[in-house]
């Protein structure tokens, strides 16, 4: 169980690290093309590519008629089972990876709780709040309650056009929804502390997500590019960050933000053609994630010729991986306990043809519950060269490799079988 946790995890972390700098590849081409509002939706390719991680995608075959693969196809082969003599790390790592998270996840809390500390009382005011201290905000905050918080003196500071245009930006924050969007970047930090390009990415995440934000209000007020830049200038930066609320960070290159105002709105050609090719990289991204992930074959009934949805017997879910004339295939079946699977590798013509078949049961006194006997068989070329009889521990992976002086009969064998219960779906 743990190392299947551990899988997801690795493949979505990696998913996320490729994504991320294809995302900080893109955002600058984009922005000056077509805009910084266009250029900060490129980071939807991110958690969507994610999810596509997620979908199942399943091959289905027969689990009890003889496979025949094809060595173009072949990524893996059988070889003789041994059982692994030093113990499974794979709980040990996710208990660590999951103290990582749990200590990134308490450190991001106390920084927010800190943040709304430094607001001090909050007034009520219209549709804006006024903090007590005058060296906060202008920010948006609370998740489910979103509240736009201003500082003490704004009022004092602000000219009323400046404080027209500084509601204006926190309302397109809240209209976007960048909080949650704030908060699912802050949980993917979480889950990958571990990875430098999610914390490398985040930086300008958030800066793209400003920009954004004064390109809309500058479409909203076309007249006011000034005005905004001054109010930009009187604004205190924040120095106490939070992972989830939206402020004016310290980091913020705030001479940027100000040049970014003197640029025009693109064209329509140029925001339509732009999101065509967000559209096309991001379902690009979104394919090659899902396909990158390994392939969950289902077994089919061997008489009925029905994809089986339900385990009518206790059986076993077997991934293998078979490397054989330098070749590798890596098949998954579902067994039925004490039935028969086998499948054939078919080589090139000047090659020799392998036949792989193996059973699986519990060990003949009962006991143990934790492991599973394996019976194999390889032949090549209708010659059974070898036929190794294993103890085999569930959910751990065991290998098997048979190595000749001539090299004609080798053959290498990576097996980790699952026990599928009565009445489990797959």
């Amino acid at each position: 169980m743990a190392s299947n946790y551990l899988k997801i995890l690795t493949e979505l972390g990696l998913a996320s690290a490729v994504l991320a700098l294809l995302v900080l590849l893109l955002r600058l081409p984009l922005r000056r093309y077509a805009g910084a509002e266009i250029a900060y939706r490129a980071w939807l390719i991110l958690p969507l590519a994610m999810l596509a991680v997620l979908l199942p995608h399943r091959a289905y075959q027969d689990s009890f008629k003889p496979l025949v693969i094809p060595v173009a196809q072949l990524t893996g082969v059988v070889q003789a089972i041994e059982l692994p003599a030093g113990r499974n790390w794979s709980g040990l790592i996710l208990l660590l990876w999951a103290s990582g998270s749990f200590f990134m996840l308490a450190r991001f809390v106390v920084q927010h709780r800190r943040f709304l500390h430094d607001l001090g009382e909050l007034t009520r005011h219209e549709d804006f709040y006024l903090a007590r201290s005058t060296n906060a905000g202008p920010a948006l905050t609370g998740l489910l309650r979103t509240r736009i918080v201003v500082p003490g003196d704004f009022f004092q500071r602000y000219t009323v056009e400046e404080q027209v245009l500084i509601i204006a930006h926190e309302k397109i924050h809240r209209h976007r929804g960048d909080l949650l969007a704030n908060t699912l970047f802050a949980l993917l930090q979480c889950l990958f502390w571990f990875n430098p390009i999610v914390h490398f990415a985040v930086r300008y995440f958030r800066f793209d997500q400003e920009l954004a934000c004064d390109a809309r209000v500058i479409v909203q007020h076309p007249q006011a590019r000034r005005t905004y830049a001054e109010a930009m200038l009187k604004t205190q930066l924040y120095f106490t960050p939070s992972a989830i609320a939206c402020h004016w960070q310290s980091q913020h290159p705030l001479k940027e933000r100000i040049m970014h105002l003197r640029q025009t709105r693109p064209s329509l050609l140029q925001r339509a053609s732009a999101y065509l090719l967000l559209l096309t990289v991001g379902g690009l991204s979104a394919y090659s994630a899902w396909a990158a992930t390994p392939v969950s074959q289902v077994g089919t009934d061997a008489a009925s010729g029905q994809v089986k949805q339900t385990v009518q017997a206790d059986s076993y879910m077997v991934a293998t991986s078979i490397t054989v004339g330098g070749k590798t295939s890596s098949p998954r079946i579902v067994v039925k306990q004490g039935r028969e699977a086998s499948f054939a590798i078919k080589m090139d013509e000047q090659q020799s043809n392998w036949d792989f078949s193996f059973s699986l049961k519990t060990p003949a006194t009962g006991n143990d519950k934790e492991s599973v006997m394996v019976t194999m068989e390889v032949k090549k070329d209708g010659v059974v060269i070898a036929r190794p009889n294993l103890l085999v521990a569930l959910d751990q992976a065991a290998k098997v490799r048979q190595q000749t002086p001539e090299h004609q009969n080798d053959f290498d064998v990576s097996l980790t079988a699952s026990l599928l219960k009565k009445g489990d779906k797959f």
